[in-house]
């Protein structure tokens, strides 16, 4: 009975076997205390309520268990292998990879979300933050980087929490799919240079961010 009533209280949570080893051992310890009582002349009723409450606070009692979907590891540097490097310059543009924020180590910044132009000094350092996952699979990329005049690639840290992407997109696997993206521009040489964001699948294969960031040297 007692089972029965926590099952039907827990219509809308996922019950574990921690909560089913409860619901067990207090039906065992109310019908300890139901012989107890019984012998003790108390009412069947009296005896009967309290199995009862034992039973729903020892088994349903407990907090409600969610069904999460698997969290990605902490933020890590991701690394494009060599042999992926024709998918990544290759890569199609996809909703699926924004660049939210785009800035400098010494705070100029540049508009967010839109082809951007960003002017720096070699001393500088080029910022660029936003969401990306595979547009066909579950989870997260397995790397993220900066494409760069489809010879460059700068390596990306992924991981990072964006819950408001797991809810615009009803999917709780699109939770950690933040990235952050560091490139000296002493790395890049002056003059101008078109780069994409790239996220790849398991697979290998490769998206990019729609809009391009023109970055310029001096």
């Amino acid at each position: 009975m007692v089972l029965v009533v926590c099952l039907l209280s827990a219509r809308t949570r996922t019950i574990s076997i921690d909560a089913l080893s409860r619901v067990a051992f207090a039906i065992l310890s109310g019908c300890v205390s139901l012989a107890v009582l019984a012998r003790r002349g108390a009412s069947h009723l009296a005896s009967f309520s309290l199995c009862l409450s034992l039973g729903i606070a020892a088994g349903c009692g407990g907090p409600a268990e969610e069904q999460t979907a698997p969290s990605a590891a902490k933020p890590h540097l991701t690394t494009i292998a060599s042999s992926a490097l024709a998918a990544v310059f290759a890569a199609r543009p996809s909703g699926n990879v924004a660049m939210d924020s785009i800035g400098t180590s010494t705070g100029e910044a540049g508009a967010k979300g839109l082809a951007t132009t960003l002017t720096l000094d070699r001393s500088q350092s080029l910022y660029v933050l936003g969401w990306a996952f595979p547009p066909a699979e579950k989870g997260g990329c397995s790397a993220i980087g900066l494409a760069i005049d489809g010879k460059l690639v700068f390596p990306g840290t992924y991981g990072y929490r964006r819950p408001d992407v797991a809810v615009f997109y009803k999917d709780r696997s699109r939770t950690d799919v933040g990235y952050g993206i560091a490139v000296p521009a002493s790395s890049l040489g002056r003059g101008s240079h078109r780069g994409f964001v790239v996220c790849m699948d398991s697979a290998q294969s490769a998206s990019r961010s729609f809009h391009p960031l023109t970055i310029r040297v001096r």
